[in-house]
């Protein structure tokens, strides 16, 4: 009501892009459902409020009072005035695809590919130094074999032939 006056002005007048845009969100909100819940019951609120005090009742009451019967008459011309359109898409069923639409999602199982890669490279590289040092524990656990007799022979024999 107040928007479409203040928005067709004067024939001679020209609107700035900000009033336009503000004209055109302030029309949007007096349209919506909850928009016009609200001041209903503000108004409605007022109006049990003065009543309550004018028949004597106490002040505190009275606020109780008009609270409750504002909320109320607010939530009723909410749903009043509420569509009964569905909504376009319901809104759980199709999250999968639209996060996969979107620019961001792509980058998130990247990273996440890339962290799984190297949580897996670190997982190798650990079982391949646990395995060289059970195979170095392997090694000094067994026994040194036994000197060759062959070598101490011909070591003796060069000794002797040499006295």
């Amino acid at each position: 009501m107040i928007c479409s006056e203040l928005y067709a002005g004067e024939a001679g007048t020209q609107l700035t892009l900000e009033t336009k845009y503000l004209l055109t969100a302030m029309k949007k909100l007096e349209d919506d459902p909850q928009i016009k819940g609200m001041i209903g019951g503000s108004k409605v609120s007022l109006v049990f409020l003065l009543a309550l005090v004018i028949f004597g009742n106490h002040v505190q009451f009275s606020i109780i009072l008009a609270l409750v019967a504002g909320f109320s008459y607010g939530l009723l011309v909410a749903w009043w005035h509420g569509k009964d359109e569905p909504p376009a898409q319901p809104l759980l069923r199709n999250f999968g695809q639209v996060l996969s639409q979107k620019k961001g999602r792509n980058n998130i199982n990247l990273a996440r590919d890339e962290r799984k890669k190297q949580k897996q490279i670190r997982v190798d590289r650990a079982k391949a130094r646990a395995e060289q040092l059970e195979k170095a524990k392997q090694e000094r656990q067994q026994p040194s074999p036994p000197p060759d007799d062959s070598q101490q022979t011909s070591d003796d024999s060069n000794n002797s032939d040499q006295n």
